[in-house]
């Protein structure tokens, strides 16, 4: 009898786990629809709905990300709320997102001076750490892949532990998002979708010789990805990050609106898209919280538009000077006050002749696009 109720303890605690991890899964699925919902609305300068919809998302019993309190201070500085706006800012200052959103740097002097915790300062030292370890290894990786592959995986070790500590911390100025971890942990799912290859293709490592090693080895960490799931959730880590750490492994979402292939420009239209590519593409972005794909192109549009200065999808323009003010105009781009409502939407790729790229270019207008 006594060993009969331990099982229906456990299992009632198995069950109310269940029912809250799959709570928070909704909430933040209501919270990303009305993120973008709200992004939508600045698209067509419809700022005040844009304004209510992000205090719906407010609302929501689910920790704000970075990037919609971004979008928000800026949308309450162009609505005359100063002060809404640089209490936003200087919060996301503290938690040492300037690097990502620089245009907040603007402000720094006026905002209260706040010292890292030991413990937080730490997490970052023990990131930082783990990143010069993987760049050491990632250097040596074309001649020795093996050992690459054993830097990675005991790295996740590692990270997993910071992921564990971060879970426990309510109040913390350290998150994936401004840690030195991307890179380690991209490098995981990266193996992770080359192991997948290979189980799919046996020829792959005739092909690929240096992954040779990576037969008998097991790359799945169900541990690591759960408690990433769980950052995303949670702020730390953001979605259009989580969704770029699974294209790794196959979870492919449109997010390259625009490719060149040296003077060939294609842009992914949704209208021009053959409808089943389009059918995958938003069951893979549902799956991780991401909004649509003709949303997603909205956006892109949107961007094109201010980076440019109202010119959309111009070609990307190849070679070293013309690299260069490319590079200049998305700096300067990012420093001004600019609404973050798209992630990366272009692509260039350079080939050793225009003939090459040609070819590039139709076998993607057939894979992709419509007949017509």
């Amino acid at each position: 009898m006594r060993n009969g109720l331990i099982l229906l303890v456990i299992l009632f605690s198995s069950c109310s786990q269940l029912v809250k991890n799959e709570s928070m899964e909704e909430k933040f699925s209501q919270y990303a629809l009305y993120a973008n919902k709200a992004e939508l609305c600045i698209c067509e300068n419809d700022l005040g709905q844009a304004k209510k919809y992000y205090d719906t998302l407010f609302d929501i019993d689910i920790k704000a990300h970075a990037r919609e309190k971004y979008n928000y201070g800026i949308l309450s500085l162009k609505l005359g709320d100063t002060l809404g706006a640089m209490n936003l800012f200087e919060e996301l200052y503290q938690k040492k997102y300037s690097g990502r959103y620089p245009y907040i740097d603007k402000f720094k002097s006026t905002y209260k001076q706040s010292e890292t915790s030991k413990a937080d300062e730490t997490l970052f030292e023990e990131s930082k750490e783990i990143l010069r370890t993987d760049q050491i290894a990632n250097g040596k990786k074309l001649f020795d892949n093996e050992e690459y592959f054993r830097v990675v995986m005991l790295n996740v070790g590692k990270i997993k532990k910071i992921l564990i500590k971060l879970k426990a911390s309510n109040e913390t100025s350290y998150s994936i998002n401004t840690s030195a971890l991307f890179l380690p942990i991209l490098h995981y799912f990266q193996f992770k979708g080359v192991k997948k290859a290979m189980d799919k293709k046996p020829s792959f490592t005739k092909k690929f010789p240096i992954y040779k090693h990576l037969e008998t080895e097991t790359v799945d960490d169900p541990e690591l990805e759960k408690l990433l799931k769980e950052c995303m959730y949670n702020g730390d880590l953001g979605r259009y990050t989580y969704a770029h750490l699974n294209s790794m492994v196959g979870m492919e979402t449109g997010k390259t609106v625009q490719h060149q292939y040296n003077s060939y420009s294609m842009v992914n239209c949704p209208e021009k898209m053959k409808d089943p590519i389009i059918d995958k593409l938003n069951a893979t972005r549902k799956q991780l919280c991401l909004e649509n794909y003709k949303d997603y192109y909205k956006k892109a549009v949107y961007v094109s538009k201010k980076l440019y200065d109202g010119q959309i999808f111009p070609s990307l323009e190849v070679g070293i000077e013309a690299s260069e003010n490319y590079s200049k105009r998305r700096e300067d781009y990012r420093n001004r006050e600019n609404f973050l409502i798209c992630s990366n939407y272009a692509m260039t790729f350079q080939f050793n002749n225009d003939e090459h790229a040609k070819n590039a270019a139709e076998r993607h207008r057939q894979t992709f696009y419509k007949n017509n």
